[in-house]
């Protein structure tokens, strides 16, 4: 990746989230804190996942390149989207409604392909699904 590209990828990730960032530091901010914030309407799920996922840029891909998230759902961001309107219409069904978690991924999950899905029990696949229903 040249210097040129990295810089417009950096500079628009860090523009567009500027003043997110000032509020909310997605390390140190709890779950809590987090719905605090989406019931006040303060933040929305969609600007806590680009939040994340620049996070995620920052320290996982570029800084020391970690590489220890293997996937991101594509999904992320609309389902975020869906999340917000949910909340609008119905309100949060959950103390994890929209706040963004991330699924190790050696477990079974059914919207995305996991390292070791045969060889987990479905125990563990139906604890995936329900804390996705709760919260995403």
């Amino acid at each position: 990746m040249s210097r040129t590209k990295f810089l417009i990828g950096f500079c628009s990730c860090f523009f567009s989230i500027s003043t997110l960032a000032q509020s909310i530091d997605v390390f140190e901010t709890g779950i809590r804190d987090l719905q605090t914030g989406l019931e006040d309407g303060t933040t929305t799920s969609v600007e806590l996942v680009d939040l994340y996922l620049a996070r995620i840029a920052a320290y996982d891909k570029q800084g020391p390149i970690l590489n220890s998230i293997v996937r991101i759902n594509s999904r992320a961001r609309e389902r975020a989207a869906e999340l917000d309107a949910e909340r609008l219409r119905t309100g949060a069904r959950s103390l994890l409604h929209g706040i963004p978690i991330l699924i190790k991924d050696n477990y079974n999950t059914t919207d995305m392909p996991t390292a070791m899905a045969r060889l987990l029990l479905p125990t563990i696949t139906r604890v995936i699904m329900r804390l996705k229903w709760i919260c995403c």
